[in-house]
């Protein structure tokens, strides 16, 4: 597998064999290594300096279960610190049939045009293309296929990653050629637009790579006994998405309802798993559907609207922030906002929590989707970068909002807003969003109901119980980590059992003898560097939540997060 070095400076590439060093890194095990060793930690996100890495996992092509998902990553003009965001869609494998392990995107042009990359058989193209200027990403992409061919894997920003707002998001076409896998977390797109990239295109090839196994037969039956297990386990992924948190985490308390305030919603029955598969149903929208090459899960969905206009998919974390954090109750209102999240390429999580505070702070009313949407479509005006808008300050994110309305009570870890998990409920995801170098990221160590961690017969305790939540949320930050080095959705489940699954794969593939201890150690010295890197980058001090959530009582529960701040900021003391 190779490695292609875009230097935007001089619009001139180079591909290079995938380094020694780098063999056995893949996903974000991959970019946060090159991060770490490439870019200056206190370099502007924004600048030259900034570098944007994709890449695909480890396991890529080789029809392991779930494997083609793709990493992004970067300097995050968000945090501040290193990030990597997670995707799926067709640009992984469209990667793996052109021969790359990963595409890195060096420095900036000097002028302010607009340029699209084009890979095709792992040849580079860069080519100015300002008539895509300030359009969003459906129509972008609908250009782009009618010009190069519909079957590609592209990669594009909205308007708000020309603008470089800090919530920018990077999308991904998906199996059905539409723009509707989001690596939104981070503000990635906003990088991506600093260096005048609008689009990625990655064309298939006429014949894909050949895999040399060291032992075909026995990955097969690893790969085969794997994929029957999933499909058996995972029906009820396949049959409500992860809408089915929705209805679940309000029963426990633990749904963010106005801006953190409350832990249940009572329009939740409107915005449940049960109404989101009747409207699919009545309307004729589709679940069960695959969101990459290799899925066997089957969570996602397709939305249409009312009219039968197809809008988007619609999953948990968009519900739960859009919905009863900005107490907005009808699932068409939630599908019309993420549609614009999509096509303007923010990221549904970070606008959440930014509405949220900004209807705490006054700006526009609980519940107002129309004003919501009023302010969203200000970001087509594309404003010169001196124009202040409340449109633009939402779309940098809840930290922003807060400093503008002055609002204290703003849910965000290391700069990032928190996904759709009280902590105060949800304990273990607590730890993860204070400890994370990835900042408030729910992917980077997922605490959700009937997790476990490596230690097959540990009892870690209920879900908001405080005892054993931080070897809990250490083993699955790690575990994490190993599935985005694979390639693989943290769906197919971030255990030991998984981890080992890994290990004999990786050696029936490459006739390695990997440890268990070898792959742990992979992850451990990334998440070393990754801390390191922010460190060096100014972030000190961070490994906690915002205050309140350990002094207000969350109704109805009356919870608050009671894992001591000294204990959290000690997790990752071996390293």
């Amino acid at each position: 597998m190779k490695i292609i070095r875009v230097d935007l400076s001089t619009f001139k590439h180079k591909i290079e064999e995938l380094p020694l060093k780098y063999q056995r890194f893949g996903g974000r095990v991959l970019t946060s290594n090159i991060i770490y060793n490439e870019v200056d930690p206190s370099c502007d996100p924004l600048s030259g300096g900034n570098k944007l890495i994709f890449a695909n996992g480890l396991l890529i092509g080789t029809g392991f279960p779930n494997s083609s998902r793709l990493s992004i990553g970067g300097k995050s003009p968000l945090t501040g610190g290193i990030k990597e965001s997670n995707t799926g869609g067709l640009a992984a494998y469209r990667m793996f049939e052109n021969g790359l392990r990963a595409l890195i995107l060096e420095n900036k042009p000097s002028d302010d045009h607009l340029y699209i990359i084009l890979i095709d058989n792992g040849n580079i193209e860069i080519i100015e293309m300002d008539e895509l200027r300030g359009k969003g990403n459906y129509e972008t992409v609908e250009i782009l296929k009618k010009k190069f061919g519909k079957k590609n894997g592209i990669l594009s920003i909205g308007p708000a990653g020309e603008m470089m707002l800090k919530a920018a998001s990077i999308n991904s076409t998906n199996l059905y050629y539409y723009p509707d896998r989001i690596a939104g977390r981070g503000g990635l797109g906003a990088v991506m637009g600093s260096k005048r990239i609008k689009a990625i295109i990655i064309k298939p090839v006429k014949k894909k790579p050949e895999i040399t196994y060291k032992d075909e037969k026995k990955f097969n039956e690893i790969k085969k006994k794997f994929i029957k297990e999933l499909i058996e386990t995972k029906k009820g992924l396949a049959k409500y998405g992860t809408a089915g948190l929705t209805e679940f985490s309000s029963t426990i308390g633990g749904l963010p309802t106005r801006n953190f305030k409350q832990g249940s919603f009572e329009g939740v029955n409107n915005i449940s798993h049960i109404k989101l598969n009747e409207i699919l149903k009545t309307r004729g929208g589709k679940h069960g559907l695959p969101c990459s090459p290799y899925c066997v899960i089957r969570c996602s969905n397709i939305f249409i609207d009312k009219n039968g206009k197809r809008l988007t998919k619609i999953e948990y974390e968009t519900i739960a922030m859009n919905g009863a954090n900005l107490n907005i109750n009808d699932l068409d209102s939630i599908a019309s906002i993420n549609y614009l999240y999509n096509d303007l390429g923010l990221d549904s999580i970070e606008m959440g929590d930014s509405f949220g505070v900004a209807m705490e702070g006054g700006l526009l009313e609980f519940g107002d989707s129309n004003k919501v949407i009023e302010l969203l479509k200000e970001l087509y005006k594309m404003p010169a970068k001196t124009e202040e808008s409340w449109g633009r300050i939402i779309a940098n994110g809840c930290v922003e909002v807060g400093k503008k309305l002055g609002v204290k009570r703003v849910p965000a870890v290391k700069g990032q807003g928190l996904p759709a998990y009280d902590p105060r409920v949800y304990k273990g995801m607590g730890v993860t969003f204070s400890t994370s170098p990835m900042g408030a990221d729910h992917t980077a160590g997922p605490a959700i109901a009937g997790r476990k961690g490596m230690d097959r017969e540990k009892d870690y305790g209920a879900l908001s119980e405080a005892n054993s939540k931080l070897e809990l949320s250490h083993d699955l930050q790690l575990m994490s980590l190993l599935c985005d080095c694979m390639g693989c959705c943290f769906f197919i489940g971030p255990t030991i059992d998984v981890m080992e699954i890994f290990v004999d794969s990786l050696n029936a593939l490459n006739g390695w003898e990997l440890k268990l201890e070898d792959l742990l150690d992979i992850a451990r010295n990334t998440i070393k560097r990754e801390r390191e890197f922010n460190k060096n980058a100014g972030i000190k001090d961070q490994d906690k939540l915002p205050e309140f959530f350990y002094k207000e009582k969350l109704s109805p529960t009356g919870n608050v997060f009671d894992i001591d701040k000294e204990d959290t900021k000690k997790l990752w003391s071996y390293l």
